[in-house]
């Protein structure tokens, strides 16, 4: 029961409340908790009090049946605030739908502010652990750039604010794609933080505001297109070098085999060359490359021509 407006109200969703102890400690003291029941499920919150048996009393239910309850003024005064606190916050909220877990949970929880620096954390450690290391890598950086910014070890939710954000993305004018990839990656983590914590269905809202709402993160800025004309492409593999031989042909295969697996180079290779048999054989990850000096194959190990090799043999 409650009392609104100087009316008694009756709210029948509402969590109820008990000081209680739940057993000795080695030191003859009891430490004293908050019993919480909602939908006829109990639950508790320890306290920081802790009471001796001169604080007890025993009493006598309806039935007869015999139980301890704190009678120490001091505590039970102090208790009784809490729970008052309780009270209010359950008042706030719809908990009808809640587990007496879920209302124990908000009700602790709402006391200490959130912590971004802790999420933003275990934000990224969650992508590393789905195989998103490289996008994890720009990720890490923006919270540490965040961070030293701001010059806190830990940031709360509550601290970052529109301003916060306008300063911070000022102060990297010298980067374009700095101002636009830690702001986005920050929007991210943030995002994320208020579709785990916030629930407007049970009205519960952790993270009053978005500060991302009130600043625009400046655009991408364009990258050069670096690509090679076609008659360019054209001209290195069709220009007329018959006149080479020896070293200088040697080089001009190489050169145009490397072009054709420029995309692949990134990856870890080996090179095997056989001057007696006129080939050279890339290994690359998963793949095997041929490039033939000579206009055929002899002599050639039939292990290589077993191996399901790409075969690429220029003029």
């Amino acid at each position: 029961m409650l009392y609104l407006h100087g009316k008694l109200q009756i709210n029948y969703t509402m969590a109820t409340f008990a000081i209680v102890i739940r057993g000795k400690r080695n030191d003859g003291h009891y430490p004293v908790y908050i019993r919480v029941s909602h939908k006829s499920n109990p639950g508790y919150i320890k306290t920081s009090f802790v009471v001796s048996d001169k604080g007890l009393k025993k009493t006598y239910t309806k039935d007869g049946k015999e139980k301890v309850e704190v009678s120490d003024k001091l505590i039970v005064k102090e208790c009784m605030n809490e729970i008052a606190g309780y009270v209010r916050r359950l008042n706030d909220i719809n908990s009808r739908d809640m587990s007496v877990q879920e209302v124990i949970a908000y009700l602790t929880n709402e006391y200490g502010e959130l912590s971004f620096t802790e999420f933003a954390n275990e934000y990224v450690a969650g992508m590393i652990a789905h195989d998103r290391e490289h996008s994890a890598v720009n990720y890490r950086m923006a919270v540490k750039r965040l961070h030293e910014h701001m010059n806190k070890g830990n940031i709360l939710f509550s601290d970052i604010t529109a301003n916060v954000l306008r300063e911070w993305i000022d102060g990297m004018m010298d980067s374009p794609r700095k101002r636009n990839l830690y702001p986005v990656c920050i929007k991210a983590i943030f995002n994320a933080a208020m579709l785990k914590y916030n629930d407007e269905d049970k009205d519960i809202i952790r993270i009053k505001r978005n500060p991302f709402s009130k600043i625009t993160i400046p655009k991408a800025k364009q990258s050069e297109k670096r690509s090679v004309a076609i008659e360019t492409i054209q001209t290195f593999l069709c220009s007329d070098i018959s006149g080479l031989h020896g070293r200088e042909e040697l080089a001009r295969d190489v050169c145009r085999m490397i072009f054709c697996l420029i995309k692949s180079l990134s990856t870890p290779f080996n090179i095997t060359v056989f001057p007696q048999y006129g080939y050279i054989l890339f290994i690359i990850i998963g793949l095997v490359f041929l490039l033939v000096l000579k206009p055929y194959l002899t002599g050639m190990p039939s292990i290589i021509l077993s191996a399901g090799v790409r075969l690429y043999r220029f003029p």
